[in-house]
């Protein structure tokens, strides 16, 4: 047989082009049948490799892998490798971009063929990497010869000039000789002067550019493209459109979505593929409309790097189990007295005029926290840059009133520090101290530093920091392209808030507020990567924003979870679009309007109360005898699971006729502030269920958990242990619990102790697992289940062990009126496959939905602003801010 390695690289780039049958067709008679059938068969364990790794995407059946990921020659993605290995990344976190990017190409069109119009969405995290990731890709693609390259960078001009400089440095100044820039830092797409068109040719240049979200720019590349030159040249040349920040302008706008759409309709042979770390709303899009941008082709969720900053790390996640640090996160969250509002931001849009910023209290906290925080990293040796985030209002006019003071307070703060003024230094020492103890170092493998040794470095620091208002007005804009470490106080709201990255935040103030998951999530600009000062970032809010962000938190979770979840049940993308569209959660938040009719399924989801009345007695009584005629129902008409002895209390009674529950759900009363839970909707879904199908439903598994708290007397089922429950917040109209359930909960009734559950589930048991097993359960695969869990009317909460850490969020005791046990109830809809489907989108039910978070006066003055200034930059043909 002839030397096989002189031929791999070229069987592999033939392969890659025109399909592995096809080059071993080829190859043989160049080196022999044994030796093309041996690199076909290194090949297709190269494109199983890359197809089936990680991160896993939701795709249409029967799509061919092709991809085998780069090759030696691959001069773009070999140099960009080689860059990211002379900038010190870490040599997995270079694979783990390698990897991920092959994903994403692996599942475009194969680029030889004559039209292809692809369609993709990549699911990221804010402020953590989907930008290297889309680098790469397009990096490989004009390596496959890709001849152009569009890259739609947000609404704003210092996102996109900060998109432009990366690009820029990453790949077209490694290839000159390959990447022909179409636009740069300074100007945004204008015609080319020189004939670009004739520099555009099949594997030769590949032109890049770089463009906002903008009507008038999006016109010129269309005329550009629509000329008869380009038109004829189009229909050789591959062309792959980045759009970042995907959810943003591109869906459902009046100018930008058509102009993309018919920028697209230009080219024959194009992939579009939308990054965005918030796809609220490109699930929103009608997945039926082809010419749309719906991601038929596939959806990717990007694993969370190592070492990321997300929502659930900071703000905790509602669903983990109680008093885990998944359950509460970092402790870097610091709240703000609402009655100090007033020296953050105008009450409403009538006293933006008369509206002065006070550096006090909060503000004042967090502005020393920047200045020491900043020079614990030059104690450490960090020369990098430094930045705090300043985000109260909409209105530029409010950032201008920040400047002056904020400056004030930076020069008599460096005046005292310069006259080492004993008090200063104290409070600064104290501020130090108590800040390192309450997230130390150490729980990050790092030393903490003594202040003296901080303090050493404050001076330099608090002279050399700017206050920089950043905002569609302002001309001193965040500029980190400079060689010495830059130290910013950034002031500023809509351009700050999407895409651009505020080079090592470490301090932020926040008490602006959203009405949309994936605005409030935007807003987030402290998620990221904080390597080297883990222990340092430091948040000031609202009580009210960190609740909404660390529900925020669970909504992104479960969306992630279920992408996950999808790929591993063969899910098409067209699947996705029902079930997403149909979760209650986000039809109850999604912006889709004041309120709107929506389609609501239940199937695969689970469903557990949070939130009580615990001072209200007669609220409590009332569903407590909701619940012993549940329980005398259930002894009646329903089957004793004798395996639930092993159960440690727990009784389970199985096939109780739905009309039961029903019945249950018509007096139980769910705590206004879950309208997901809402009963009428359940009763509705369960009615159109039997309707639609008499199997679904029918029958139900009740599960009356047993806790370790004071004996509840059920009637019929007999006494039952309360769980322990504490109170999250101190109020008896609404008492909110951190979660119900157990992670094994409603994997009951299905003849398993719960560690048998977890062993089933791989050691990681979570709701949707539980209910997967349900669903694999023939006999429990078309049965709802109910979880009844009386809760323990004082639970107390656990004090804290001798030398722990102090908890990151104060529990109350749940103190429920009169001692009347107040009663959780969890759901579980099973979504069992049937006739070759699953059942997801079969049964819905109809409601009026209301669409705002709770809010007031001011949120909706604010919101109106920011509907103003948004709606110019997306309909008006100027290209200003």
């Amino acid at each position: 047989m002839p030397d096989i390695d002189a031929f791999r690289d070229v069987f592999f780039d033939y392969a890659r082009s025109h399909g592995v049958s096809a080059a071993q067709a080829r190859f043989t008679g160049m080196c022999g049948e044994e030796c093309a059938a041996t690199l076909a068969s290194e090949f297709n364990e190269k494109l199983t490799k890359v197809f089936e790794t990680r991160p896993a995407a939701i795709r249409p059946a029967g799509r061919e892998p092709w991809y085998p990921g780069p090759g030696p020659d691959d001069a773009c993605w070999n140099s960009l490798r080689s860059y990211y290995r002379n900038d010190g990344r870490p040599e997995p976190q270079i694979e783990n971009v390698d990897s991920a990017s092959n994903v994403v190409i692996a599942h475009t069109d194969r680029p030889n063929q004559s039209e292809f119009k692809g369609r993709g969405l990549v699911v990221g995290y804010v402020q953590s990497g989907k930008t290297t990731n889309f680098t790469a890709v397009a990096a490989k693609a004009a390596d496959l010869g890709y001849s152009l390259v569009i890259v739609l960078s947000g609404i704003h001009n210092s996102l996109r000039k900060q998109t432009q400089s990366r690009l820029s440095s990453e790949l077209t100044d490694l290839n000159t000789e390959k990447w022909l820039p179409l636009t740069d830092e300074h100007a945004d797409f204008q015609k080319p002067p020189f004939k670009a068109e004739a520099a555009l040719q099949p594997n030769g240049s590949t032109g890049l550019m770089v463009v906002k979200k903008n009507p008038a720019v999006l016109r010129r590349i269309k005329k550009w493209l629509g000329t008869d030159s380009m038109r004829e040249k189009l229909n050789h040349l591959n062309v792959l459109v980045i759009d970042d920040e995907a959810d943003q302008a591109s869906v459902g706008t009046k100018a930008i979505n058509p102009l993309i759409r018919e920028i697209l309709a230009l080219m024959p042979r194009n992939t579009f593929i939308g990054y965005t770390a918030t796809p609220f709303a490109n699930v929103f899009i009608d997945p039926i409309s082809s010419e749309d941008l719906y991601p038929r082709d596939f959806i990717l969720n990007l694993p969370e790097p190592k070492g990321y900053f997300g929502p659930a790390m900071i703000f905790g996640r509602p669903d983990a189990e109680n008093d885990s640090p998944e359950a509460l996160g970092q402790d870097m969250i610091r709240l703000i007295d609402t009655s100090h509002l007033a020296n953050l931001r105008p009450s409403s849009k009538k006293a933006i005029e008369t509206f002065f910023p006070v550096v006090e209290d909060e503000l004042k906290a967090a502005v020393n926290w920047f200045f020491l925080a900043t020079a614990a990293r030059r104690a450490r040796g960090q020369e990098q840059h430094g930045s705090m985030l300043v985000h109260t209002f909409i209105n530029t006019r409010v950032h201008d009133r920040f400047r002056a003071p904020l400056e004030d307070y930076r020069r008599e703060l460096l005046s005292r520090i310069d006259a080492t003024d004993k008090a200063t230094i104290d409070e600064l020492r104290l501020q130090w101290n108590n800040e390192s103890a309450r997230v130390p170092a150490e729980n990050f493998g790092r030393t903490t530093l003594d202040f003296d040794n901080v303090f050493a470095h404050m001076p330099d620091v608090v002279r050399s920091t700017r206050i920089v208002l950043d905002n569609s007005q302002s001309k001193d804009r965040l500029d980190y392209g400079h060689d010495e470490p830059q130290y910013v106080i950034a002031v500023g709201a809509n351009t700050l808030s999407r895409g651009l990255t505020l080079e090592g935040l470490i301090s932020s103030i926040f008490v602006r507020t959203a009405r949309a998951y994936d605005t409030l999530l935007q807003m987030g600009r402290w998620f990221g990567f904080r390597n080297g000062y883990e222990e340092l970032p430091r948040i000031w809010v609202t009580a009210e924003l960190e609740q909404e962000f660390r529900h925020l938190a669970q909504v992104e979770a479960e969306m992630r979870r279920d992408i996950d979840l999808y790929q591993e049940q063969n899910r098409t993308p067209m699947d996705v679009s029902v079930r997403i569209l149909s979760h209650p959660s986000l039809a109850i938040t999604a912006k889709m309007g004041a309120a709107e009719t929506a389609s609501i399924a239940f199937t695969g989801r689970t469903l557990t109360t949070r939130y009580f009345r615990a001072g209200d007695s007669d609220w409590l009584r009332k569903n407590l005898e909701a619940t012993r005629k549940l329980a005398n129902a259930a002894v009646d008409h329903g089957k004793f699971l004798p395996k639930s002895n092993k159960l440690n209390g727990t009784v389970v009674y199985d096939d109780v006729p739905a009309q039961y529950i029903l019945q249950f759900l018509n007096t139980y009363q769910v705590h206004e502030d879950q309208p997901n839970m809402d009963p009428r909707l359940l009763q509705k879904f369960i009615r159109d269920s039997l309707a639609t199908d008499s199997s679904y439903l029918s029958q139900w598994t009740i599960v009356f958990v047993a806790g370790s708290g004071e004996t509840v007397h059920l009637d019929k089922v007999g006494p039952i242990k309360s769980s322990v429950r504490s109170a999250e917040e101190n109020d008896p109209d609404r008492t909110r619990i951190h979660t119900l359930t157990n992670p094994t909960d409603f994997g009951l009734g299905l003849g398993l102790t719960r560690q048998e559950l977890r062993e089933k589930s791989g050691g990681n048991p979570s709701d949707p697992r539980m209910l997967t097993l349900r669903n694999a359960d023939h006999a429990s695969a078309k049965k709802g289940i109910l979880l009844v869990i009386p809760i323990d009317p004082v639970s107390e909460p656990k004090p804290v062990a001798n030398g722990g850490a102090p908890r990151k969020m104060e529990r109350y005791p749940f103190n429920a009126s009169e001692g009347i046990p107040a009663i959780g109830i969890g759901l579980g809809f099973p979504e069992p496959e049937s006739d070759g489907g699953f059942l997801t989108g079969r049964y819905k039910t109809e409601s009026y939905v209301a669409v705002r978070l709770p809010g007031d006066e001011w949120d909706t003055e604010a919101e109106a602003i920011e509907a103003e200034e948004v709606a110019a930059l997306l309909d008006n043909d100027s290209e200003d801010e």
